[in-house]
Formats: structure tokens, sequence, C-alpha cells
């Protein structure tokens, strides 16, 4: 039984979390403490600054005894401060949690290691809370992932699971693009048949 998976299993699989930023330090500390709060004991965390001037690199050495690694110098853009975090990372399955996202709750991760336990070859997707002027709102993506789809769209990356296996076979993200390397990576895993299990989960 899937649920039947023991806790000593769940703790096992190491999750990296990589979180790139440049000057936000407010969305850096709510995105930190969201990691911190986590009850997977299993994180590797990683942060990737792009040599900010709003005090950013200060919250980060404050807090530097509880990542796994960070940096805090001039990149190209975001796509090569993610590939960064990819270099460094050690953890089977990485989550990218830029500055300004956060884990809905403190056994978010847990719950999604419930899942890819399952089957860690598959890229595992969740729900997304959105906010926007104030409002709320939960973003549920395709239970069944199609090509149809991602012509058009792509999935939440704050709540996707990527085993690292895939960059490794795919090939990192694109650093030529400014905001769509994430949407083409997604799109070369599907043509390259690998996996999309949806989770049901925010």
């Amino acid at each position: 039984n899937f649920w039947s998976i023991t806790k000593s299993e769940i703790a096992k699989l190491k999750i990296s979390i990589i979180t790139i930023n440049l000057n936000n330090k407010l969305g850096l500390q709510a995105t930190m403490e969201s990691v911190f709060n986590q009850d997977h004991s299993q994180i590797e965390y990683l942060v990737i600054d792009a040599a900010s001037t709003d005090g950013s690199k200060a919250l980060i050495q404050a807090n530097e005894a509880k990542l796994s690694y960070w940096v805090s110098e001039s990149d190209t853009g975001r796509y090569h401060g993610m590939n960064k975090g990819i270099e460094q990372s050690t953890g089977e399955v990485l989550l990218f949690l830029n500055s300004g996202d956060w884990l809905v709750s403190n056994d978010a991760i847990t719950k999604a290691v419930k899942y890819i336990q399952k089957n860690p070859q598959a890229i595992h997707y969740g729900n997304l809370e959105q906010q926007t002027n104030g409002k709320k709102w939960i973003h549920v993506y395709p239970e069944d992932l199609r090509l149809t789809y991602l012509i058009d769209n792509s999935i939440g990356h704050p709540a996707t699971f990527i085993p690292r296996q895939h960059f490794e076979k795919i090939g990192l993200y694109n650093v030529n693009n400014q905001v769509v390397s994430d949407w083409e990576f997604f799109l070369r895993c599907f043509i390259k048949q690998i996996s999309f299990i949806h989770m049901p989960e925010t």
C-alpha cells in the first residue's frame, strides 16, 4: 500500500531546495523561513544570490548555519543562478523555490516525498497557491499532462520536484532565455517521454 511507506523510508529521500535571489530581501526572508520550518529531515538548502545590494547578503550570512551552500556574486540571469544551484546540489530530487515563493505548510515537503517515493524517476508537480492584490486562489494543474497543454502552458515551478538525473540527461536550463527556460526544459522532458505525475496537494 502506497500510504504504508514508513517514516524512516520517507526520511531517507534527500531534497535539494534551490533559491535564487536579486534584491528581494523581504521575499527571501519569507522563502527561507518556510524552508527552515519544514519537518522533513533530509533537506539540503542552497541560496544563490546575484550580488544583491539591499541587505540580502547580510540576511543570508545571518542564517548561514542553516544553509548547505550559498553564494553572492554576479551572474547573467535567473537561469544562470538556477544552474549554479543544480551544480552545487547533491540531493536526489530538486525543487526551485525562488525568493518571494514559500511552502504553504510545514509538512509540504513530507507530503510531496510520499508521492515521490512511489515513482522516484518521475517529475512530480503539485498545485500552486497564488496571490494577487491580496486575493488568493489555487491553480490546479491537469491530472494528465498532455503535449497540447504544454505547448501553450507550463506547470508551477515552485511546486514541481525534478529528479537530478533528468538534468544530467536533458541538460541544464537555457541561459539565453529570460523567462521561459523552465517551460522549455519541461517540454524537452515530455518529448523525451519522462513521466510527469500530478500530486493533488498544494
